[in-house]
């Protein structure tokens, strides 16, 4: 009998070690019927994806070890780290799917689910920011480093560039309530101001075993089956972007260059005529 499928909720590592927050804020209305105040948030691991991103998951990695498919995964948004100086020469589908090509083992993730996926991932690091304060929060996992890093090097590369990062980071922002496909709960409140959801994220000590798993001895023993040593070097697609920015840029630098020079020595030419002019009427 085949094993069963883990929800995708069951890959994830969630609550106050986990560096994401899965539940947006969500809002709080009045119910006349009930006589009750109802908030409802959504819930980012639950969606028209979800079954096809376990699946992959679970069926690629052969695991439900959430260390293990947070280590994969940071692989993924480790190498669009490297490239993210290259967000403006691509659309984001086509960058997010070659980084998740650039593995075998994540090949076979429908592209559209990956970038819907990474979106949900990017949001839930920012809710969680916003939830957690700077001061309480535990060490980073992989994935997590992975996901701080891109968004910093985006940054850094694209500082002011608004209009290419909502292109790259939609629905992130830590008052959306995403693409408003991921399923909706509800639950009764004491006020409007309550978010039942921040209860997950206080303090929690000691630190639950599995954030503090050591898998290296997994990898060694899966040796050239692990899939943290199978990247592909079919999928050129970022490499071959790059080069090919690299090439531009230098053509339009050499082209500059000679345009310059060009300008300088006519400029000189008319301040020589001019000159010539002064001179001749001197005489």
């Amino acid at each position: 009998m085949a094993p069963r499928t883990p929800k995708l909720a069951e890959l994830m590592f969630q609550g106050f070690h986990s560096g994401l927050r899965w539940q947006t804020k969500g809002h709080a209305t009045y119910d006349g019927n009930e006589g009750c105040i109802v908030h409802t948030h959504r819930f980012l691991l639950h969606h028209a994806h979800s079954t096809h991103l376990a699946k992959m998951i679970f069926k690629h990695l052969g695991t439900k070890k959430r260390g293990i498919v947070a280590d994969c995964l940071a692989d993924i948004y480790n190498y669009a780290v490297d490239h993210a100086r290259l967000c403006d020469m691509m659309q984001p589908r086509n960058f997010w799917a070659s980084a998740k090509n650039s593995w075998d083992w994540s090949a076979n993730i429908n592209d559209d689910a990956f970038c819907a996926f990474t979106y949900k991932l990017l949001h839930a690091r920012n809710l969680y920011l916003a939830t957690v304060p700077e001061g309480a929060r535990p060490p980073r996992n992989a994935l997590v480093k992975a996901l701080d890093d891109f968004m910093l090097g985006f940054n850094i590369c694209f500082p002011r560039n608004q209009e290419l990062k909502d292109a790259y980071m939609p629905y992130t922002e830590v008052d959306s309530e995403g693409d408003g496909t991921d399923k909706a709960f509800s639950q009764v409140v004491q006020d409007m101001d309550t978010d039942p959801n921040d209860e997950k994220f206080a303090i929690i000590i000691p630190i639950p075993m599995e954030f503090t798993e050591d898998l290296e001895d997994i990898y060694v023993e899966l040796g050239d089956d692990s899939p943290r040593f199978a990247h592909n070097p079919m999928f050129h697609d970022i490499d071959e972007a790059l080069r090919m920015a690299v090439e531009a840029n230098e053509r339009s630098r050499v082209a500059q260059m000679k345009y310059t020079g060009l300008e300088t020595e006519m400029a000189m030419i008319d301040i020589q005529e001019d000159v010539d002019d002064v001179d001749m009427g001197g005489l």
